[in-house]
């Protein structure tokens, strides 16, 4: 939709909309959405509330089994301007003469969208990919200002839990050795998908 002929004059405005989240510190981010989902204080319970949805249940990072949507929405929230600008820049380097030489030939909007852009853009899906599984390893500063790991450590990550059991449980081997091992995944992770480009012929 961003990429279509009828927005493009306004494309740097939604550009800049988008992408302004990824700007914000992390910190800032968590905060704000803990606030957003403050059963008292939030905006999230009087919208449901308006809509007749009752709220005197719903307590988003108090609830164990709700807790790390709250999050992740927050972290999908900040970082989907980063990845709508790459697969626009994606989207732009794809030539029109494809487009046109597949019109004439017939193809509507959604045979063009699954047999030239999807195709086009692969690279690109794989990398954001890689990106968002590395980013969703490492993620620490977040969880710390949302729920600092609760309720009940339902949102604790695995780099929460090494930086707890290094710094807070002073068991430094064994902290050492689950960084380490997030370190050989990532890698491990980063090598599968580039040569998985490179077997496509995409890089």
């Amino acid at each position: 939709v961003l990429e279509s002929k009828f927005l493009r004059r306004w494309q740097s405005v939604f550009r800049t909309i988008y992408f302004i989240p990824s700007l914000l510190m992390v910190t800032v981010t968590g905060i704000t959405f803990k606030m957003l989902y403050s059963p008292s204080i939030g905006l999230i319970n009087p919208l449901l509330e308006a809509i007749g949805i009752g709220t005197s249940n719903i307590d988003i990072l108090g609830n164990a089994k709700s807790a790390i949507f709250g999050v992740a929405a927050a972290s999908q929230w900040q970082y989907i301007g980063y990845t709508v600008v790459l697969f626009i820049v994606a989207m732009q380097s794809i030539s029109d003469d494809i487009y046109e030489a597949a019109e004439i030939d017939g193809a509507g909007k959604f045979r063009q969208f699954t047999h030239i852009t999807l195709p086009l853009i692969k690279a690109t899906m794989s990398v954001t990919v890689l990106f968002r599984i590395i980013s969703a390893m490492r993620v620490y500063d977040l969880i710390v200002a949302m729920t600092a790991g609760g309720p009940a450590g339902r949102t604790e990550t695995v780099s929460m839990y090494a930086v707890n059991t290094y710094f807070t449980y002073g068991n430094t081997g064994y902290g050492a050795t689950l960084s380490v091992l997030m370190l050989i995944i990532s890698v491990g992770i980063s090598m599968f998908f580039v040569d998985s480009l490179k077997t496509k012929g995409s890089v």
